[in-house]
């Protein structure tokens, strides 16, 4: 092996012994406040990618990346903009900064997201949550739900696409989950759902 190649492969080494170190530290520091939370899944998702040098993202993954990015940058803080560059390796979007701010501002009083017309009630739920599309046009065509590390817990496909629908999330514990909503028109919408 000549001097160049043993050069590159122990500054390889370092830079990932280097990103470990910082994926370690990153896992370690507590998150409570949702901009924080934000801030360390992004973190780790990109730690990941630049340690494997795989920037191929699973459905969990995307699915966590576009919850964080369809945030409003204020109350979700800067790993909102971190997802929306990460998002951008597999698809493009552009965020109507207006819309979503203007919708989280609007806070606890409506839980309905006014682009999109979709509403979740109640959150938080203890047994039940309701999806309703607000334009009729617009039916329900999947459901998902995830914990916040990504971890799909159910999937429901709709056989016969509706315009409102009923989740059962009784069997799963409380917490904090990612659910995800998937219309006719191939909209996707993201949203926190607190499990009492």
């Amino acid at each position: 092996m000549n001097d160049k190649n043993a050069l590159f492969l122990q500054w390889n080494s370092n830079i990932v012994a280097a990103l470990n170190n910082l994926l370690i530290e990153n896992n370690s520091i507590p998150a409570i406040e949702v901009y924080e939370q934000n801030q360390k899944l992004v973190n780790t998702i990109m730690l990941q990618k630049m340690i494997s040098n795989d920037w191929s993202f699973t459905p969990s993954e995307k699915v966590q990346i576009n919850v964080i990015a369809n945030q409003c940058p204020f109350t979700g803080g800067e790993g909102v903009y971190r997802a929306r560059a990460l998002a951008a390796n597999y698809e493009l979007n552009s965020y109507n900064y207006e819309m979503i701010c203007i919708t989280t501002m609007a806070g606890p009083r409506s839980n309905i997201d006014k682009e999109n017309k979709v509403s979740f009630y109640p959150n938080p739920t203890s047994d039940f949550v309701n999806i309703i599309t607000e334009n009729r046009d617009q039916k329900i065509m999947s459901i998902s739900l995830s914990n916040l590390n990504g971890k799909i817990l159910l999937t429901k496909t709709l056989e016969a696409l509706s315009d409102e629908y009923v989740l059962d999330v009784s069997a799963i514990n409380s917490g904090i989950y990612l659910i995800q909503v998937e219309l006719s028109s191939g909209i996707k919408i993201n949203k926190k759902l607190m499990k009492n």
